[in-house]
């Protein structure tokens, strides 16, 4: 997990091994602020997370395709600080 330079840091290295870069700051944020590394994924956060797996298994099997449009819940969105966004608990 990564933030600011760290953050930096992981996108210039995918990107020099030439790995398509998905960037969804709020579900970054919902993983990131709603547990820590070896938890397990919130519930609330299975579709997002399952929408991107599907998404990278397909770039690997050769398809062109846009990034999904994700949806993280309200009481799971997070600001860059990780305070709740409207509702978030």
């Amino acid at each position: 997990m990564g933030r600011g330079l760290m953050a930096a840091e992981i996108i210039e290295r995918g990107t020099d091994a030439g790995i398509t870069i998905f960037r969804n700051p709020l579900l970054a944020r919902a993983l990131f602020f709603a547990g820590e590394i070896g938890d397990e994924i919130p519930e609330q956060l299975f579709s997002a997370v399952a929408a991107v797996l599907a998404f990278i298994y397909r770039l690997n099997n050769g398809e062109e395709l846009d990034p999904p449009e994700l949806e993280v819940p309200d009481d799971m969105q997070f600001d860059e600080n990780g305070r709740p966004i409207s509702g978030a608990v």
